[in-house]
């Protein structure tokens, strides 16, 4: 029997001076959530204080580059 993938909500952004940092936050717990297992259901809280359902690609902060990944490290 397959088993069924958790959707999990992985709230982002708010109306505090930490928006930006919470949206960071959110890309790295997407990131680290095993794909096999778990299904990620980003949600945006915008400063206004609406909340959007919305994609992992639009969490990411306007102007920022490609973020650096654990495996982009030496580590000899």
């Amino acid at each position: 029997m397959a088993s069924r993938k958790l959707n999990v909500a992985v709230l982002a952004g708010g109306r505090s001076s930490e928006h930006d940092i919470s949206r960071l936050s959110a890309m790295t717990v997407i990131e680290a959530l095993d794909p096999d297992r778990f299904s990620a259901v980003p949600v945006l809280i915008e400063r206004s204080g609406d909340w959007r359902l919305t994609s992992p690609s639009k969490l990411a902060l306007p102007g920022a580059g490609p973020r650096a990944s654990v495996d982009d490290f030496d580590e000899s």
